[in-house]
């Protein structure tokens, strides 16, 4: 079962080509977690689309209640936060990011991202078999 982060759920709602990829993972719901801070980053970036107008009020909440929907049971951060906040340190990357990694690591699977420069970041080191893009990810 893979980890998703918000910037999956996130292209799922885009006009991205990765939208389609990023639509089967959510539909597919028993088939990925996310951490407990995955609810509040999809609904703050939603929240921060319907500022800048590049979204609706009524897309952005029709979206956030799909994504609702279809997250499982949470994985606790509370006891991921130092290890991420280490790697976020060695990486000289974000946290949150981080946390995501950690869930994957405790969970025995790997985070799924549409985030190419966290990918980029971990390749050549020991996690980079703990990630992986949404463009490469085969089901």
């Amino acid at each position: 079962m893979d980890v998703i982060d918000a910037n999956v759920a996130l292209y799922a709602f885009s006009d991205d080509p990765l939208k389609a990829s990023a639509r089967a993972i959510l539909a597919d719901a028993g088939a990925w977690r996310a951490p407990d801070i995955f609810l509040g980053e999809c609904a703050n970036a939603l929240a921060r689309l319907v500022r800048v107008r590049r979204m609706s009020e009524d897309f952005a909440r029709d979206a956030m209640h799909l994504i609702r929907e279809a997250a499982g049971d949470p994985i606790a951060s509370a006891g991921l936060v130092a290890p991420a906040f280490g790697r976020a340190l060695a990486l000289n990357h974000g946290v949150f990011d981080c946390i995501y990694l950690e869930a994957a690591r405790s969970a025995g699977s790997r985070l799924v991202t549409a985030d190419r420069r966290f990918v980029d970041k971990l390749r050549g080191t020991p996690d980079e078999a703990l990630i992986v893009h949404l463009s490469d990810r085969r089901h």
